[in-house]
């Protein structure tokens, strides 16, 4: 008896935490919907006064003719992975990429690599702009202000760096270690605090990390897109 109420217990806890994960995760997405929608009417209403300037102009064809539709959003890391060598004049991965294939496990993994590649070319064009002297800021102040008809994302996705207690530790700061030439760094290696929240579950949190090198070669290093490293908190 004693025995099967303590399974009926530990069977309780699962569930309990298993619903809080849940809950999250819900939390979550209703949060980045919420900043989905306001971007999308941010750009609605510019759209909207663009199209009002060229009517006021007589210039009708361009106000009604219809645009290009983009490609199509990746639907896995896998995809993610193989669309890399299109935007390879600006942005360079070299991370694992079984580690970041192995995302394509989770239940979320979708919308985690549309936000990925959302994010590789919101850091593509801002690589171009700063190289190209058309952009003074970093990337996060890129996304909080982005130019029109610039790829951006929301800016609360992007980390400029890492807490003082990560940098500060040897054992959390060496996960965050990556590859890059030795034109960059001699060791070949360099710490790539700034990150993109590519989603907050509870369990996986996936962060594609970053180094910024668009001011010395015009490129950005992508050193790691997988789940969330080790901090004080995990």
């Amino acid at each position: 008896m004693t025995e099967l109420l303590a399974i009926a217990d530990d069977t309780e806890q699962q569930l309990r935490e298993a619903t809080s994960r849940h809950q999250e995760q819900v939390l979550d997405l209703a949060a980045d919907l919420e900043i989905a929608q306001a971007e999308l009417e941010r750009r609605t209403t510019t759209v909207r006064e663009l199209q009002r300037r060229l009517v006021e102009a007589q210039m009708y064809d361009l106000a009604y003719s219809p645009v290009e539709a983009p490609p199509p959003l990746p639907t896995s890391f896998a995809d993610l992975l193989d669309r890399l060598d299109g935007l390879a004049d600006r942005l360079l991965f070299t991370g694992n990429m079984e580690t970041c294939l192995d995302l394509d496990e989770q239940m979320q993994s979708s919308a985690w690599a549309q936000t990925g590649w959302q994010g590789l070319l919101a850091l593509a064009d801002y690589a171009a702009a700063s190289t190209n002297n058309e952009f003074a800021g970093d990337f996060k102040t890129w996304c909080e202000s982005p130019p029109n008809g610039r790829y951006a994302i929301s800016a609360g996705k992007v980390a400029r760096d890492e807490s003082s207690t990560v940098r500060n530790s040897a054992k959390f700061s060496a996960t965050r270690v990556f590859p890059v030439p030795e034109s960059v760094d001699p060791s070949r290696q360099i710490f790539m605090g700034a990150h993109i929240r590519l989603g907050n579950s509870t369990t996986i949190a996936p962060r594609m990390h970053f180094f910024d090198a668009s001011r010395r070669n015009g490129l950005i290093y992508v050193g790691y897109i997988g789940p969330h490293l080790a901090n004080t908190l995990t």
